[in-house]
């Protein structure tokens, strides 16, 4: 058991760091041995809907981030989230994201840090073209989660308090986004199934090349974010 818990706490470290070799999301696999991965898991970004009166009364929102399709078969995470700038998230007493942990890796290990490879440019989210392939003005997290064993579940993995910025107005769409840049990961013990988090970070959340969002009333069609906050007129 203890050789377990050094192991987790070295796959935390090593992914905390960035030290793994930059890789594709696709893990080098072909399309079609990742189209069948044995685990094809998915994420699930929360979206809502906020008319201006309710958002301005209750501006302190919740992001959440699920996973589905792979009970008990995963022991690590390592995802980054990023979201509108706008929104001013929650900070610990150490001044890091004060991301919860869900019922899904609930008793993993785990550390966060604010995602310092987020794009700096600041530009209202309203006139972001999500078909753009770089996104601007946008802030987030990296988090990083590990078990002795595949004890990880479908559910709730992580939730973030944010705040609304007081000047929104009806049509402001604060865009959230799961992404894949170099060292993400979401795997098993052993890596037994090695094709599985590959699955995720090409099909298991919105991207522009595998995988775009369908659109919707507040996100174009093409765009890689996985879910929003968004303003609409008081009804």
């Amino acid at each position: 058991m203890l050789k377990k818990i050094t192991t987790a706490f070295i796959i935390i470290t090593i992914a905390f760091s960035g030290s793994f070799i930059k890789a594709a999301a696709d893990g080098g696999y072909t399309d079609e041995e990742i189209e069948n991965s044995e685990v094809k898991p998915r994420i699930v970004v929360s979206k809502e809907v906020l008319s201006l009166d309710y958002a301005k009364a209750h501006p302190k929102r919740t992001i959440t981030i699920s996973i589905y399709g792979a009970e008990n078969k995963y022991c690590c995470t390592g995802l980054r989230v990023n979201f509108d700038k706008r929104l001013t998230m929650d900070l610990d007493k150490s001044g890091n994201p004060d991301v919860k942990l869900g019922e899904a890796c609930e008793g993993f290990m785990h550390a966060v840090r604010r995602d310092k490879l987020c794009p700096s440019e600041g530009t209202h989210s309203s006139n972001i073209d999500p078909t753009k392939s770089k996104q601007v003005g946008m802030d987030g997290f990296f988090l990083t989660s590990a078990s002795a064993g595949d004890n990880g579940g479908d559910g709730v993995l992580y939730t973030l308090d944010v705040t609304l910025p007081k000047d929104i107005q009806p049509g402001d769409v604060f865009p959230i986004d799961v992404l894949y840049k170099f060292s993400e990961i979401f795997q098993a013990v052993r890596n037994k199934y090695p094709t599985m988090g590959p699955y995720l970070f090409t099909r298991g959340i919105y991207n522009k090349e595998k995988n775009p969002y369908p659109g919707d009333k507040y996100l174009k069609k093409g765009s890689g974010y996985d879910g929003y906050i968004a303003i609409k007129q008081n009804n």
